[in-house]
């Protein structure tokens, strides 16, 4: 009789603990098989190898058939992930056909319906393009790009005013060359070394901190509401 006693309290420890383990091993870090792919972590999820609770809504990656990570935007289409800063809250893509410019001046680069913002830094900074109805591969301060142009036309670029080229052809376009997106906290800032943010449940939208570092994990009581509201201080758990 003790021995089954035993074996069943045994049993029913083991069965109370075995979720939270699971939780923990699926929303382990995980990435792309390709060269230099980001390490994928909550926010952020990768449809491919981590549960829905990995990562908030909006924040779902993808590898595609070179392996690279893929974030696709509601309204844009697909983009490659170059960098993820999980420190900073920075995204660093760029566009599949290497021509981001494009985009632009067709007006098919649109944040509607994601979480993104565009991240207002150096790095995002606008380039004057201008339509020259004469070919030149080289010019001063101005770099042609042969994405946008033609046979009958070059378009070039320029970090610096071109007096030059505003004398001879018209400007179309102000843009970035690459883009970084920025996201609002998410609440994680209360989680302790040794644990990690994920989704309390693939039902729900709130927060919790999850114990990694041991075995047999428990989810600890840093629930937090409404996330992506918050503009707190960035994640101590989430590192570079």
């Amino acid at each position: 009789m003790a021995s089954f006693q035993i074996f069943f309290a045994s049993t029913f420890f083991f069965l109370l603990f075995l979720p939270n383990t699971a939780s923990a091993q699926i929303c382990q870090i995980s990435y792309c098989d390709g060269i230099n792919s980001p390490w994928v972590e909550f926010p952020f999820q990768l449809n491919t190898s981590q549960a829905k609770r990995c990562g908030y809504p909006g924040f779902n990656l993808s590898c595609n058939n070179k392996n690279q990570t893929t974030l696709t935007l509601p309204n844009s289409g697909d983009f490659h992930v170059d960098y993820i800063n999980y420190q900073d809250n920075l995204i660093y893509i760029t566009d599949p056909d290497d021509c981001f410019p494009r985009r632009f001046l067709k007006q098919s680069f649109s944040l509607l319906g994601s979480p993104f913002q565009l991240k207002n830094t150096m790095s995002n900074h606008n380039y004057t393009f201008y339509n020259c109805s004469f070919n030149k591969t080289t010019h001063s301060l101005s770099q042609p790009i042969p994405c946008l142009s033609s046979d009958n036309f070059t378009v070039f670029k320029s970090y610096y005013p071109d007096k030059w080229l505003q004398s001879r052809c018209p400007v179309i376009l102000h843009a970035p060359l690459s883009v970084q997106l920025s996201w609002n906290n998410l609440n994680c800032s209360l989680c302790e070394s040794g644990e990690q943010c994920a989704l309390k449940s693939d039902t729900s939208l709130e927060v919790g901190c999850f114990d990694y570092s041991s075995t047999l994990s428990t989810r600890t009581a840093h629930g937090h509401n409404n996330p992506l509201s918050s503009k707190s201080t960035k994640s101590a758990a989430m590192g570079p």
